[in-house]
C-alpha cells in the first residue's frame, strides 16, 4: 500500500510539472548572430507593425519630393497617411493594416500641430513652386540645388520635406523606441515574459517592436541593403563612431537575455541603446552642420538650406530621450544659435551651434570635423 501511494504521488507530481512546462518558455539560449529568434522551429519575432508605419512614412516622403520637384500637393493626403484614412496608400495592405502614424507621434507634436501644420503650409507652398516660383527671403518657393535638382522651402529656408520626414524619424520612431517600448511598462519585470501567446511573451514582442523601429534587416550590420531611416543614418556614421554593431548587438543581447529571463542584462543593453541612438542623432546633427559650412563656403544657398533644414530636425529629435544627455534647455538654445530664418544665418552660428553640441557630447570631439 505504501508502494501505491508513493507511486501514486510521484505520477501526478510529474503529471502536473508536465502542465506547468506547456504554459512556460524554456530558457539558456546563447546570442545568435543575426536577429532570428524561434520556439518549436517557428519565429518567435514580430514587428509587423513597425514595418508598417515606416513604409507609410517612406511613401509620404516619396509624396513631398512631388513637391520638391514643382508639383502641387495636397494637404488632405497628407492628413490621410497620417491617420491611414480614406485608402490614400497604393497598397491594399497598408490601407488595411489597422495601423497609422499619428497615434504613435510623439505627444507635444501632436499637442502643437506641428506636423498637421507643416502639411497645410507646404501644400500653400507647393502652388507657388507648381507655378515657378523662386524662393527668397520671406517667400516659400524653389530653390535650386548644386545637382540641379530643386527643393521646396518655406519663407525662413526650411525644407518641408525634411521637417516632416526628419521629424517624424525622431517623433514617430525614436520616440516609440525610447519612451514607449524601452520603458518599465513594456520591458519591466512586471510585464509578462512567462506565457506565450502568438508565439511570443508580451515582454520578448515589445523588445522585437523597439527594434522594428531601427529601420535595418535581420542580419545588419553585415548587410546594409535596404537600411532606412535611422538604420540608414547609424550606417552613416558607422565609420567614425562605430554605431551599427554597438547597436545591433545590443538589440541582440537584450532579446536573448529576456528569453532567458536574466534582466540584469536586459537592463545593461537598454541602457546600452538609449546611449547609442541619441549618439547616431548628435553625430547626424553635427554631420548636416558640416556639410552646411561647406555649402556655404561655395555659395551653394539650396545645399545649405536643405542640410540645415536636416540639422534642425536631428537636433530637435534628441528631446525624444527620457534619459538625455542634452537638456532640453540646451536644445532650445541650440536651435535659437541656427536662429529662425536661414536666409540670416553665419557660419559664425553655425560653428557655435556645433560647439554647444559637441559639448554635450565630448566624446564626438575628436572627429567632429570628420563627421
Amino acid at each position: 500500500m505504501q508502494k501505491f501511494f508513493l507511486f501514486f504521488l510521484v505520477f501526478f507530481g510529474l503529471l502536473f510539472s508536465s502542465c506547468d512546462d506547456s504554459d512556460t518558455i524554456d530558457t539558456n539560449i546563447s546570442i545568435p548572430g543575426t536577429y532570428n529568434f524561434e520556439r518549436n522551429g517557428i519565429s518567435s519575432v514580430d514587428y509587423s507593425g513597425q514595418t508598417a508605419r515606416l513604409d507609410m512614412l517612406a511613401v509620404m516622403k516619396a509624396y513631398l519630393l512631388e513637391a520638391d520637384g514643382g508639383s502641387q500637393i495636397d494637404a488632405s493626403k497628407l492628413n490621410d497617411m497620417f491617420e491611414n484614412t480614406n485608402n490614400v496608400f497604393a497598397s491594399a495592405e497598408l490601407n488595411n493594416s489597422g495601423k497609422q502614424i499619428k497615434s504613435k507621434t510623439f505627444a507635444p507634436d501632436l499637442d502643437v500641430k506641428y506636423f498637421e501644420n507643416a502639411f497645410d503650409a507646404v501644400a500653400i507652398a507647393s502652388v507657388a513652386g507648381a507655378n515657378g516660383t523662386m524662393a527668397t527671403k520671406g517667400q516659400a518657393g524653389l530653390i535650386t540645388r548644386s545637382n540641379g535638382k530643386t527643393i521646396l522651402v518655406d519663407e525662413r529656408g526650411m525644407e518641408f520635406t525634411q521637417t516632416i520626414e526628419k521629424g517624424l524619424m525622431g517623433s514617430l520612431a525614436l520616440n516609440q523606441i525610447f519612451n514607449v517600448y524601452l520603458t518599465e511598462d513594456r520591458i519591466g519585470n512586471d510585464v509578462n515574459n512567462e506565457v506565450e501567446n502568438g508565439g511570443f511573451t508580451e515582454m520578448e514582442h515589445h523588445w522585437d517592436e523597439a527594434f522594428g523601429y531601427f529601420g535595418v534587416p535581420t542580419d545588419f550590420p553585415g548587410n546594409t541593403d535596404g537600411v532606412r531611416f535611422w538604420g540608414n543614418y547609424s550606417n552613416g556614421r558607422d565609420a567614425l563612431i562605430g554605431t551599427n554593431s554597438k547597436i545591433m548587438d545590443a538589440f541582440l543581447a537584450g532579446r536573448t537575455a529576456i528569453v532567458n529571463k536574466d534582466y540584469t542584462q536586459r537592463d545593461i543593453q537598454t541602457e546600452i541603446l538609449y546611449e547609442q541612438l541619441e549618439l547616431v542623432a548628435a553625430a547626424t546633427t553635427v554631420h548636416y552642420l558640416n556639410d552646411a559650412l561647406t555649402a556655404f563656403s561655395s555659395g551653394e544657398t539650396g545645399d545649405a538650406f536643405h542640410v540645415l533644414s536636416e540639422a534642425w530636425e536631428f537636433a530637435r529629435a534628441l528631446r525624444m530621450s527620457p534619459k538625455k544627455r542634452i537638456s532640453l534647455d540646451q536644445i532650445d538654445a541650440f536651435l535659437e544659435k541656427l536662429g529662425d530664418d536661414f536666409w540670416d544665418i553665419t557660419v559664425a552660428d553655425i560653428n557655435e551651434a556645433k560647439a554647444m553640441l559637441i559639448n554635450s557630447f565630448p566624446e564626438l570631439t575628436s572627429v567632429q570635423d570628420q563627421l
